[in-house]
């Protein structure tokens, strides 16, 4: 696990990491959070591994743009609208997936009977950038072994993993940030909004 300051990594190097399938410990608009190709089966596995987390519990995901999320998943006019009206920012929607890369099983989505991810259009520039050059969604959850504290800084992600079998590849340290609830998260069920998740939003 290698500590890097944020203005030293570069998109090339970051890109690359996610490419072939590692594990970025970042600061987003939220939190740090464990970031990875959501399409890629070893890295979401790692994902899971480096959490300890539930694997019957899907992944939450982050896209470039509401044209990315258009891309990778389905949604109805009345979620594009809650879309349009928060993103980007810190408001999931749970959609279906709709694209052959995320094959059941192999991605994020873990239930044969529900395809369903958490998605958000991201407004943390770098993460973004990962996306878009990427190209694809990417995993973004809280970079915390489940069930303990949510990580404001590089000392928090470093203290958790520091010790454990499983850890990202990469740290990047930008400090201390702020302290935001995890993102709010939505469903649209019958065209009612039912709050999944109370975050830093009020939907």
């Amino acid at each position: 696990m290698r500590l890097v300051p944020v203005d030293e990594a570069t998109i090339e190097e970051l890109t690359t990491i996610l490419r072939d399938g590692g594990v970025i410990a970042m600061p987003t608009e939220t939190a740090y959070g464990l970031v990875a190709d959501a399409t890629n089966a070893r890295a979401v596995d790692r994902v899971y591994a480096i959490k300890q987390r539930d694997a019957s519990n899907p992944l939450p995901v982050v896209c470039a743009s509401r044209h990315q999320v258009h891309d990778f998943f389905d949604s109805t006019a009345q979620e594009m609208a809650l879309g349009m009206l928060h993103w980007p920012g810190a408001v999931s929607l749970v959609l279906q997936t709709s694209h052959e890369l995320f094959r059941v099983g192999d991605g994020v989505t873990v239930n044969p009977h529900d395809t369903s991810v958490a998605v958000r259009v991201t407004s943390h520039r770098l993460l973004q950038q990962l996306a878009a050059q990427l190209e694809v969604p990417l995993v973004a959850t809280s970079a915390n072994i489940s069930n303990q504290p949510t990580p404001y800084s590089s000392v928090d992600v470093v203290t958790q993993f520091g010790t454990q079998q499983h850890q990202p590849d990469l740290v990047l340290d930008s400090g201390n940030i702020d302290r935001v609830l995890p993102s709010t998260i939505i469903h649209v069920q019958d065209t009612e909004v039912v709050v999944l998740r109370r975050g830093p939003v009020e939907c």
